[in-house]
Protein backbone atom coordinates (compact mmCIF):
# COMPACT_ATOMS: atom_id res chain seq x y z
CA UNK A 1 0.00 0.00 0.00
CA UNK A 2 1.32 3.49 -0.94
CA UNK A 3 1.85 5.79 1.97
CA UNK A 4 1.74 9.54 1.77
CA UNK A 5 3.17 12.08 3.41
CA UNK A 6 2.53 14.97 4.82
CA UNK A 7 4.26 17.29 1.78
CA UNK A 8 2.69 15.06 -0.98
CA UNK A 9 -0.93 15.27 0.74
CA UNK A 10 -0.50 18.97 0.91
CA UNK A 11 0.66 18.98 -2.99
CA UNK A 12 -2.90 16.59 -3.54
CA UNK A 13 -4.87 18.87 -1.76
CA UNK A 14 -3.54 21.85 -3.16
CA UNK A 15 -3.83 20.71 -6.79
CA UNK A 16 -7.43 19.88 -6.08
CA UNK A 17 -8.26 23.07 -5.30
CA UNK A 18 -6.66 24.65 -7.97
CA UNK A 19 -8.43 22.67 -10.45
CA UNK A 20 -11.83 23.20 -8.93
CA UNK A 21 -11.60 27.07 -8.85
CA UNK A 22 -10.15 26.72 -12.39
CA UNK A 23 -12.34 25.00 -14.01
CA UNK A 24 -14.70 27.95 -14.43
CA UNK A 25 -18.52 27.98 -14.31
CA UNK A 26 -20.62 30.89 -13.93
CA UNK A 27 -23.93 31.11 -13.50
CA UNK A 28 -27.11 33.81 -13.20
CA UNK A 29 -30.42 34.66 -12.28
CA UNK A 30 -32.83 31.71 -11.22
CA UNK A 31 -33.52 28.35 -12.27
CA UNK A 32 -36.75 26.76 -12.33
CA UNK A 33 -37.38 23.48 -11.38
CA UNK A 34 -39.78 21.62 -14.31
CA UNK A 35 -41.93 19.87 -11.68
CA UNK A 36 -42.81 22.76 -9.90
CA UNK A 37 -43.38 24.69 -13.10
CA UNK A 38 -45.79 21.80 -13.67
CA UNK A 39 -47.78 22.10 -10.51
CA UNK A 40 -48.99 25.54 -11.66
CA UNK A 41 -52.30 25.55 -12.97
CA UNK A 42 -53.83 28.76 -15.42
CA UNK A 43 -56.92 29.84 -13.73
CA UNK A 44 -56.30 27.91 -10.35
CA UNK A 45 -52.72 28.99 -9.10
CA UNK A 46 -52.30 32.98 -7.54
CA UNK A 47 -49.41 35.26 -8.17
CA UNK A 48 -48.48 34.42 -3.94
CA UNK A 49 -48.64 30.69 -4.67
CA UNK A 50 -46.00 30.87 -7.70
CA UNK A 51 -43.95 32.90 -5.82
CA UNK A 52 -44.21 31.07 -2.71
CA UNK A 53 -43.35 27.79 -5.22
CA UNK A 54 -40.50 29.10 -7.14
CA UNK A 55 -39.49 32.17 -5.45
CA UNK A 56 -39.23 35.87 -6.32
CA UNK A 57 -38.69 36.41 -10.12
CA UNK A 58 -35.69 38.19 -11.26
CA UNK A 59 -37.96 40.89 -12.86
CA UNK A 60 -41.88 41.87 -12.83
CA UNK A 61 -43.57 43.91 -15.80
CA UNK A 62 -46.85 45.33 -16.01
CA UNK A 63 -48.91 46.36 -19.67
CA UNK A 64 -52.64 47.40 -19.92
CA UNK A 65 -55.24 45.54 -22.28
CA UNK A 66 -58.96 45.61 -22.61
CA UNK A 67 -59.31 43.40 -19.70
CA UNK A 68 -57.37 45.50 -17.66
CA UNK A 69 -53.58 45.71 -16.51
CA UNK A 70 -51.56 42.58 -16.29
CA UNK A 71 -48.58 41.07 -14.42
CA UNK A 72 -45.89 39.28 -15.59
CA UNK A 73 -43.21 37.72 -13.44
CA UNK A 74 -40.41 36.57 -15.50
CA UNK A 75 -37.35 34.13 -14.14
CA UNK A 76 -34.19 34.22 -16.60
CA UNK A 77 -31.09 31.54 -15.89
CA UNK A 78 -27.99 31.46 -17.79
CA UNK A 79 -24.94 29.09 -16.91
CA UNK A 80 -21.70 29.17 -18.58
CA UNK A 81 -18.99 27.06 -18.40
CA UNK A 82 -15.49 26.26 -19.98
CA UNK A 83 -14.18 24.00 -21.95
CA UNK A 84 -11.77 21.50 -19.91
CA UNK A 85 -9.42 22.15 -23.31
CA UNK A 86 -9.06 25.79 -22.33
CA UNK A 87 -6.67 25.24 -20.13
CA UNK A 88 -4.13 22.93 -21.72
CA UNK A 89 -1.25 24.38 -22.69
CA UNK A 90 -1.01 25.30 -26.64
CA UNK A 91 -3.89 23.28 -27.17
CA UNK A 92 -6.18 26.10 -26.55
CA UNK A 93 -4.52 28.16 -29.03
CA UNK A 94 -5.57 25.55 -31.61
CA UNK A 95 -9.37 25.24 -29.95
CA UNK A 96 -11.50 26.61 -26.95
CA UNK A 97 -14.29 28.23 -26.20
CA UNK A 98 -17.36 27.62 -23.25
CA UNK A 99 -21.00 25.62 -23.37
CA UNK A 100 -23.91 27.89 -22.54
CA UNK A 101 -27.54 26.96 -21.06
CA UNK A 102 -30.55 29.49 -20.62
CA UNK A 103 -33.72 29.12 -19.49
CA UNK A 104 -36.62 31.86 -19.15
CA UNK A 105 -40.35 31.53 -17.41
CA UNK A 106 -43.12 34.09 -18.37
CA UNK A 107 -46.15 33.75 -15.88
CA UNK A 108 -48.83 36.05 -16.68
CA UNK A 109 -51.30 36.83 -13.47
CA UNK A 110 -54.69 38.38 -14.44
CA UNK A 111 -56.67 41.51 -13.10
CA UNK A 112 -58.12 38.26 -10.48
CA UNK A 113 -54.17 37.94 -9.26
CA UNK A 114 -54.52 34.34 -10.93
CA UNK A 115 -52.41 32.77 -13.37
CA UNK A 116 -53.09 33.61 -17.13
CA UNK A 117 -50.98 31.91 -18.95
CA UNK A 118 -47.35 30.22 -18.55
CA UNK A 119 -44.40 30.80 -21.21
CA UNK A 120 -41.38 29.23 -20.89
CA UNK A 121 -38.11 28.31 -23.37
CA UNK A 122 -34.63 26.59 -22.65
CA UNK A 123 -31.91 26.31 -24.92
CA UNK A 124 -28.00 25.50 -25.75
CA UNK A 125 -25.31 27.09 -27.20
CA UNK A 126 -21.42 26.94 -27.55
CA UNK A 127 -19.18 29.60 -28.01
CA UNK A 128 -15.71 28.40 -30.28
CA UNK A 129 -12.25 30.18 -29.78
CA UNK A 130 -8.90 29.18 -31.11
CA UNK A 131 -7.50 28.37 -34.74
CA UNK A 132 -10.25 25.99 -35.17
CA UNK A 133 -12.89 28.02 -33.72
CA UNK A 134 -14.56 29.56 -36.88
CA UNK A 135 -15.89 26.75 -38.67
Amino acid sequence: MFAMNTYQRCFHLLTLLVLSMVIGCVSSGRKVDESKLARIKVGETTETEVIALLGEPNDVSRSQAAGGETKTLSYHFMQSKAKAINYVPYANLVSSGYDHRNQTVFIAIDTSGKVASISSSAGQSETRTGMLGHR
